[in-house]
């Protein structure tokens, strides 16, 4: 499935998002597909995610997610987005909300299969009912647009350039 929901979202509902996201127990959050270890910090809270972009990670779709290591970034790069969940997080800025996003790409794999990217579907759709659902009773917000992250291609984001 490759599926995107935009939408601006009030740190209030984003609160009411997290809720229910970790309401299971398998739910993991990670910041951004670059990391400075193989494996990724996770945590079960936004609040530690000082990233805006997340990936909405469950262990029971896949146990570890994949790296590649970036020699020229000093970085590790997620593999693994086909089992995840992007979590594009609006920001508050003065009298503005930016536009957020989340978004799928599952293809079943070895590692993740057909079972697996059903949960996977399933938990995203769950999620943009219920930002379809908030944003019915919302008229003309104001979302400023900020430039699109990579694309992805074959389930996982294209790396980044370093910085």
């Amino acid at each position: 499935m490759r599926s995107q929901v935009r939408f601006a979202m009030h740190p209030d509902d984003e609160r009411e998002f997290e809720r229910i996201l970790v309401a299971d127990e398998s739910i993991r959050l990670i910041a951004g597909p670059r990391w400075k270890t193989e494996t990724s910090d996770t945590s079960r809270s936004l609040t530690n995610i000082d990233d805006w972009y997340c990936i909405v990670w469950s262990t029971s779709d896949i146990r570890q997610l994949k790296a590649d290591y970036i020699e020229p970034c000093n970085d590790w790069y997620c593999r693994s987005e086909y089992a995840t969940i992007q979590f594009l997080r609006s920001q508050m800025h003065d009298s503005f909300i930016t536009e957020g996003r989340i978004a799928v790409s599952t293809t079943p794999t070895d590692d993740f299969p057909a079972s697996s990217v059903k949960n996977v579907d399933a938990r995203y759709k769950m999620l943009r009912k219920l930002i379809r659902n908030a944003q019915d009773g919302v008229r003309a917000p104001l979302v400023n647009r900020v430039p699109r992250p990579p694309l992805m291609t074959n389930g996982a984001l294209t790396p980044f350039l370093c910085d």
